[in-house]
């Protein structure tokens, strides 16, 4: 162990004594970055920020830098540092809300984005990502309101159309939607982001084949996307082609450790071929990644109630609830949890909260 940290402090001292200076350590920084080098480019940016403390630019690439590599914290507290020293740049200000909006400090990201917007009111993209803020809060018509008003500064701004078409999938406008993504097609025909909205709008009504085309498309046009293996997993299992579906998650998950949706839609799968513990294993995981996720409770719980482990079951559909309170399947499934294990009372206050989904179990036991 010793040794190995001698290694690298010794070839860290080494490549740092490359440079004579600042100029030069800034330099390699730069080029490091641009090639999408960035734990380089942040060695070379410390270097920097040892003999300049304030060197802006290095401040900026450096937060940057740890923001490509999803170190939030250390981006965050790059930005911080930087807009003491000066807090008059719009891009900045943005980069800030991006931080925040990874940390899942909405409040924060809405006001750096707003910051952003005070200093810059024509910029598209700060629009659009405190649109992004609200769609992850589920509050879909302020998203959409946000896009639009990223296309209205900023008319061929390919994000506003993207993030409103997503907003219209969620509030039921599938037409417009789609038109809004043929949109991003004419200003890029290769945009791999206008294929697999597409494919959102043709999986929503049911039309599995053309959602998978378009999903292909997006794929043969960025394979470094999780989130397109993941919905083309969701449209074979919706065909009720679990092998293919499991082959999509699984995919999904090799390319991203991160996809808690591809972990719980598999899990739910080995849970729907009794093999319990490897689906126990996939939620679990999904679970530590994002603990605010209600299908994976929800799908957990089940698992548990194929085996008759219904207090267990209880615990995960409650947990669900609790994440989102409107969820009929789960209180319907607590219900028939809750009379498995002797508590005809609160199954049936459950079945009156499932609605149409309890209605025959209320009729059958709460009479």
């Amino acid at each position: 162990m010793t040794r190995t940290i001698l290694t690298i402090s010794l070839l860290s001292l080494i490549f740092s004594c490359n440079w004579r200076n600042a100029k030069e350590a800034f330099e390699a920084g730069e080029k490091h970055f641009e090639q999408q080098e960035y734990s380089k480019a942040i060695a070379a940016y410390n270097q920097v920020l040892k003999q300049e403390e304030q060197h802006e630019r290095a401040l900026y690439q450096r937060g940057k830098s740890q923001f490509h590599l999803k170190k939030f914290q250390a981006a965050k507290e790059d930005i911080s540092r930087l807009l003491e020293i000066n807090n008059k740049s719009d891009s900045v200000h943005l980069l800030m809300g991006r931080i925040h909006y990874n940390l899942r400090q909405y409040d924060q990201a809405i006001e750096a984005c707003d910051e952003a917007i005070k200093i810059n009111s024509y910029y598209g993209n700060a629009y659009c990502a405190k649109a992004l803020c609200y769609y992850d809060q589920e509050e879909y018509k302020i998203a959409y309101q946000h896009y639009s008003l990223a296309m209205e500064k900023q008319p061929y701004n390919w994000q506003g159309f993207y993030g409103r078409g997503m907003s219209n999938i969620k509030l039921g406008y599938y037409l417009d939607a789609a038109q809004d993504f043929q949109q991003i097609l004419e200003i890029d025909p290769e945009s791999d982001e206008a294929y697999y909205g597409i494919g959102r709008t043709r999986a929503i009504r049911g039309h599995y084949d053309e959602a998978i085309r378009f999903y292909d498309k997006a794929i043969a046009l960025d394979k470094t996307n999780d989130m397109y293996l993941f919905y083309k997993g969701v449209a074979y299992e919706n065909q009720g082609n679990w092998n293919e579906a499991m082959i999509w998650y699984t995919r999904s998950i090799t390319l991203e450790k991160g996809n808690f949706m591809a972990l719980s839609n598999r899990g739910n799968i080995y849970a729907r071929r009794k093999e319990y513990a490897l689906a126990e294993a996939d939620f679990e995981e999904a679970i530590r990644l994002r603990t605010d996720y209600p299908v994976v409770y929800f799908q957990r719980g089940m698992n548990q109630y194929r085996q008759a482990k219904y207090r267990q079951a209880i615990k995960n559909f409650t947990k669900a609830i609790h994440l989102h309170p409107k969820y009929k399947q789960a209180f319907y499934y607590r219900g028939e949890s809750y009379l498995q294990a002797g508590n005809r009372s609160q199954a049936c206050k459950d079945w009156l909260k499932a609605g149409s989904a309890g209605a025959k179990s209320s009729d059958n036991y709460c009479l």
